[in-house]
């Protein structure tokens, strides 16, 4: 489950979670593993966390796919 909403991340750019911290920290948890970093790549798990730390300290303003 985590690996298709970590691709909402990174194909939908203005997508805002925040509002789902919940969520968005068991993102953060997936996308630290070691282990993801080894499948993905660490510029991809870098990018995703930065994202996810943006999205938890609410300073994402867009909304999920312009509607939520």
């Amino acid at each position: 489950m985590a690996s298709y909403l970590l691709y909402v991340v990174q194909f939908f750019p203005d997508v805002k979670l925040s509002r789902w911290p919940a969520i968005v920290k068991y993102m953060k948890d997936c996308a630290s593993r070691e282990g993801y970093g080894k499948a993905f790549g660490s510029n991809v798990q870098q990018f995703l966390l930065d994202k996810l730390d943006a999205q938890e300290n609410g300073k994402e303003e867009k909304k999920l796919f312009g509607m939520f």
